[in-house]
């Protein structure tokens, strides 16, 4: 089974095209947001409709009113750190993934002490098939904030693309430690496990999983099928 970060990371824009991974009372929320953002495009005040613009910037036309108030302030927003981010997230959103990147490097390049961004980057390139650079940012992004049990999960992802079975193991074993709840770690961690014939350690962190998130362990044995 491949559990690389490409495969198991999930973005909202891919929750919304997959209600199975949501469940039917999550999905209807999410439809219901969408709705409430599509009204508020023609709200009154500005900050609403520049707000529900970037909600909806997967599909917002750039030439509606809301749309050229949203890139009129990625722009004026572009000369700091996590201004240059929201354009690098508007680019993906609109799939021009180059574009993307670059955008990306140039806020970590602002603000190289920033783990966040680090974490971004590194998601962004690992979608662009730079694998040994997004490894070098996560191990950066964990450098920088060793508690973050989010940047551990990730980092697992990223040693599982160069086949570094005890380094994935090890970095989702520190990710459940910091966050016992984590339910995608445990359940990588049981499939790292049982790739290293740990069947029974498999089964444990299995079960956390189920434990944690049983929506979650659902929607992965439907997507199986």
């Amino acid at each position: 089974r491949d559990f690389s970060m490409s495969s198991i990371t999930w973005t909202r824009d891919a929750l919304l095209a997959d209600p199975v991974s949501l469940g039917t009372t999550a999905w209807r929320v999410v439809e219901a947001q969408h709705r409430v953002s599509t009204m508020q495009l023609v709200d009154p005040s500005r900050n609403v409709r520049v707000a529900a613009a970037w909600g909806l910037r997967g599909t917002m036309a750039e030439g509606s009113k809301a749309g050229r108030e949203l890139l009129l302030q990625l722009e004026h927003n572009a000369d700091q750190p996590v201004g240059m981010l929201q354009r690098g997230a508007w680019l993906l959103a609109k799939g021009r993934l180059p574009e993307a990147v670059e955008a990306y490097r140039k806020a970590v390049d602002w603000d190289p002490n920033s783990a966040a961004l680090h974490h971004e980057l590194a998601v962004v390139l690992s979608m662009a098939g730079e694998h040994d650079a997004a490894l070098d940012h996560l191990e950066e992004a964990v450098r920088l904030e060793p508690r973050n049990a989010e940047f551990h999960y990730k980092l697992a992802l990223a040693w599982n693309e160069r086949g570094a079975l005890d380094s994935v193991v090890a970095s989702l074993e520190k990710a459940v430690e910091l966050e016992p709840g984590h339910a995608r770690a445990w359940y990588n961690l049981g499939l790292a496990r049982n790739a290293r014939n740990d069947v029974s350690g498999a089964i444990s962190a299995l079960s956390r999983a189920e434990a944690a998130d049983r929506n979650l362990l659902f929607g992965l044995g439907s997507r199986r099928e």
